[in-house]
């Protein structure tokens, strides 16, 4: 009897056995793959379909957890650290894998102890490891923060749900690669990067979901330490809140060490030191929280690089730290594209010594720009009028009617852009731009021309724009029914007034395209 009732328990297990290992291999499929044999294994288990689904589920579920469980902090150096040289370490295990602009080691051994140190940080920058091209080692230094950080999960794709859930129960360090996959152009995961934005100081550092069979609401926290790697730059609100560590190709002279992936241990030493420092010195951490900072940095960058000059100075390492501050601020672009338009707009009103531009003016000045994005701004072609006002309208900086002699044109008055230009564009000569006075009789002004002279093929008669905003004019709107003495330049101004005015219509109010040029003048 009991050699019956061992050999049916033997039986068991081995079925149990088998049965563990079949859905061990189904977790392993591709979705494709799963659907083309969950009936034939359904059938083979003696299950119905559902009932596999969700052992499958479990398998997968269970294998990402024994993922997870095999990042483990490392065990404490036994002895007192010298932050200095185990910085001076980072820097130099860094520097061996990878060529970078002169700083940007030191930059990254601060972050790397950064990682550490978490728990004492109110606010924790991004990595952000950009190239021009490939093959300039972005994934290698990726592989080497791997690792030396704290807690470390590298990502090639990752959706917004796993992240905030990844980071809420494993507080881990996010390493992604490929970053212009999922977060730069029209495929862009906006609700990712709103996540990754997040993320950024400990007060804001949550997301909230319905969770749960009943939608229950739930907190996540989204407080961690991220690398991002990309090619290119980042979305500005990701720049604005990064260190940005610009890779570069290796020359044909130069050598690197080649990175063994399959040898973690070599990385050892460095990581138990510093989570020898980050133990010893957490509390000082803590209350020295307010570092000395150069005063030209702005306030985001301010609060990027406090966290990392913090540990510098605590580690006696501020003299590197100042030079990575240096070199990587210059190479920065942490201006939006929208402050360098204003930037440009300012200058063009300085350099004309005038209080009011055209439309058409601002955008052929622009054009002539050649290291700035406008000559090619959208699908190689220059900005138009309707793109310029596109980008000025979130600073409530619309386009108005200008009354010039018989003229009436689309334009901007410098009074429009004075609060603007002292917010996001100050000058940096201390000198106020004063524009000449202008004329007032029609003869002459120093506003050039709107439209070049030409022959006007259809010239049928316009109806007077109708604008509540004209500047210019007092007593009510212009009313100008040009008669048969009107020039070639006043009609063809007056169409292209109201073509641009359509087209401003027809994005800001919704409309049709027919619609938008029927309330602008163009059609009956």
């Amino acid at each position: 009897m009991d050699a019956e009732r061992l050999a049916e328990s033997q039986a068991a297990a081995d079925a149990e056995s088998e049965h563990d290992a079949a859905l061990r291999h189904l977790a392993g499929l591709s979705p494709i793959e799963y659907d083309n044999v969950r009936q034939e294994k359904a059938d083979e288990l003696g299950c119905r379909v559902a009932t596999l689904d969700d052992a499958v589920k479990n398998a997968q579920r269970h294998e990402d957890d024994s993922i997870m469980k095999g990042i483990t902090d490392p065990e404490p150096w036994p002895e007192p650290v010298c932050g200095a040289e185990l910085l001076d370490q980072l820097v130099s295990e860094i520097e061996s894998y990878c060529k970078m602009v002169p700083g940007a080691s030191s930059a990254i051994a601060l972050w790397v102890l950064h990682t550490y140190c978490l728990a004492a940080a109110t606010v924790s920058p991004i990595l952000l490891i950009n190239s021009p091209e490939k093959r300039c080692g972005k994934t290698t230094l990726l592989a080497v923060l791997n690792f030396l950080v704290l807690r470390p999960a590298p990502a090639s794709n990752i959706s917004p749900a796993v992240l905030f859930r990844a980071i809420e129960k494993y507080h881990v360090t996010l390493l992604i690669d490929e970053g212009e996959t999922i977060l730069v152009g029209r495929h862009a995961n906006e609700e990712l990067r709103g996540v990754i934005n997040s993320g950024h100081t400990r007060f804001s550092a949550y997301v909230w979901r319905a969770d749960g069979v009943n939608f229950e609401p739930k907190v996540f926290s989204t407080w961690g330490a991220k690398a991002i790697a990309l090619i290119g730059n980042a979305p500005d609100t990701i720049m604005d809140r990064s260190i940005v560590i610009p890779m570069r190709r290796k020359m044909p002279g130069e050598s690197i060490k080649k990175l063994r992936i399959d040898r973690p241990e070599v990385f050892s030493d460095l990581t138990r030191q510093c989570q020898r420092w980050s133990q010893d010195h957490r509390s000082a951490l803590t209350m020295h929280c307010e570092p000395k900072l150069p005063g030209e940095l702005h306030d985001r960058a301010s609060d990027n690089w406090r966290p990392l000059v913090a540990i510098a100075e605590l580690a006696g390492w501020r003299g590197p730290a100042d030079d990575a501050i240096n070199a990587l601020c210059q190479v920065e672009d942490d201006e939006s594209i929208r402050v360098t338009l204003l930037q440009d707009i300012r200058r063009l009103f300085k350099d004309r010594k005038a209080d009011k531009l055209s439309s058409a003016d601002i955008v052929t000045h622009l054009e002539t720009l050649t290291d700035r994005p406008w000559p090619e701004w959208k699908n190689d072609k220059p900005m138009t009028q309707v793109q310029l006002a596109r980008l000025l309208k979130p600073f409530k900086v619309k386009p108005k009617s200008i009354r010039e002699g018989e003229i009436t044109f689309k334009g901007y008055i410098l009074e429009q852009f004075e609060d603007v230009f002292s917010r996001y564009a100050p000058s940096t000569d201390n000198r106020t731009v004063t524009p000449s006075q202008v004329n007032a009789g029609a003869g002459s002004s120093d506003f050039q021309s709107v439209t070049e002279n030409g022959r006007v093929t259809d010239q049928n008669p316009l109806k007077p724009l109708q604008d509540n905003d004209c500047y210019g004019v007092t007593g009510g709107n212009p009313v100008y029914e040009p008669d048969d003495d009107a020039t070639d330049a006043y009609v063809q101004a007056q169409r292209e007034a109201r073509g641009e005015r359509a087209a401003i219509l027809e994005y800001d109010a919704l409309l049709t395209r027919e619609e938008a040029e029927r309330r602008a003048g163009l059609r009956e």
